[in-house]
């Protein structure tokens, strides 16, 4: 018996090659591969890692090894190498897909301007990649530009209504901007899900008082305060509402 990729004689009992240390009993890369996938289920991630990079060895031309070993680093939190694995992907061809995957990389590793243009060109590439307008806008919400994430949540949303989490982000965006019907319209939808968000509560009796609806919002804050009685700005709302 000889290994398929150094030609090293080997025992019968071996399930590693000791020279080259490819796995005994596979043809090609496609095996090294599905091997991989299978020791990803069963949580062996070094082992999973050690197949992709001989699979790469015997066809570093084929862009679903690096693919995969790319979402393996992803999952292991090595973001660098994650990066470096999507990349070569993009190398030989482009993909919407790796983009995506380098843009969470990058806002993870707080390289925002890298992740927003990983962002963007995912969605040149694949205009209906709905992830993608989604983490656009929690990009901008968090540099401080809520109109930006505004302009990406809307579009999501007109595309995909029930993406609950988008009005929870745009709702936060329009309260920034002082847009108090839109904080109303978004945190009555997270309320739909969760009617005991005490963020979505407290910005809505924010948005009645600041519109001059104080008994409306009262109402909210009060409902705020149960659930969170910390709340220091539903509490200093109600002080003042109460004290006019």
């Amino acid at each position: 018996m000889k290994c398929v990729k150094c030609k090293s004689p080997l025992e019968k009992d071996f399930k590693y090659c000791p020279y080259c240390r490819t796995a005994v009993g596979l043809a090609g890369w496609q095996d090294l591969v599905q091997a991989a996938y299978e020791l990803e289920r069963a949580g062996d991630f070094d082992k999973a890692v050690e197949h992709y990079v001989q699979a790469i060895e015997y066809k570093p031309d084929e862009p679903e090894i690096h693919y995969r070993l790319g979402e393996l680093y992803f999952k292991r939190g090595e973001l660098p190498d994650a990066v470096k694995a999507f990349e070569v992907v993009l190398k030989i061809e482009e993909d919407a897909n790796s983009y995506y995957y380098i843009g969470l990389c990058n806002y993870r590793m707080v390289h925002i301007d890298a992740a927003v243009a990983a962002f963007e060109r995912t969605l040149e590439l694949e205009p209906e990649f709905d992830l993608a307008y989604y983490w656009l806008g929690i990009v901008y919400l968090h540099r401080g530009k809520p109109k930006e994430a505004i302009e990406y949540y809307e579009k999501l949303l007109a595309k995909e209504p029930e993406f609950y989490i988008a009005y929870y982000h745009l709702g936060t965006a329009a309260a920034r901007l002082g847009m108090h019907e839109k904080t109303i319209e978004c945190f009555a939808k997270v309320l739909e899900q969760n009617p005991e968000s005490a963020t979505a509560l407290s910005l809505i009796g924010e948005a009645y008082v600041r519109t001059g609806e104080l008994l409306k919002g009262a109402e909210y804050l009060r409902e705020a305060l149960k659930i969170d009685p910390d709340n220091n700005k539903a509490q200093t709302l109600l002080s003042v509402i109460y004290e006019d």
